[in-house]
């Protein structure tokens, strides 16, 4: 008998074990039920926010390439300024040595001028003094031969 007992008594333990076993799987089972459902749940919630993120993705994308495209544009634009800034510095020099030059040809001017004033000063001068040794020298002759003096009737 002892060796019944042994045996109920092990089938009675392995019995609580296959039920707690049961349960167990029961439990898991009901779980995993639990869990496929909230699986199916949020499967569309998670499609919808990987959608969402691969809008988010492209509008990244398109701000990027905006800004991309704005500071090339901005890049281009500071190149030009400074291109025209350098040919404003140049036109500008260049109006400056030609204001220069037309100051110097100016002043240049004046002192010929001064120059050839005074030249034709001199000339005349000299012209005057050539007028004066002519006329001396035609006239004095004459007036040293004494030419006889008319006698001016005035009709009163």
């Amino acid at each position: 008998m002892s060796a019944m007992l042994a045996v109920l008594k092990l089938y009675y333990e392995r019995q609580d074990t296959y039920i707690e076993a049961m349960l167990v799987l029961q439990q898991a089972q009901v779980g995993q039920r639990k869990l496929h459902k909230r699986v199916r749940k949020h499967r569309k919630a998670f499609s919808d926010a990987q959608a969402e993120i691969q809008n988010y993705h492209t509008a990244l994308q398109a701000h990027r390439s905006q800004v991309e495209n704005a500071v090339r544009e901005r890049n281009e634009a500071q190149a030009h300024m400074m291109q025209m800034t350098r040919e404003r510095d140049e036109a500008m020099r260049l109006a400056e040595n030609r204001e220069a030059a037309r100051v110097r040809a100016l002043f240049h001017a004046e002192i010929r001028e001064e120059e050839l004033i005074t030249r034709i000063a001199e000339l005349q001068l000299d012209v005057h003094h050539l007028n004066n040794i002519i006329l001396s020298r035609t006239l004095f002759p004459l007036i040293k031969k004494k030419l006889p003096v008319r006698k001016i009737r005035i009709m009163a």
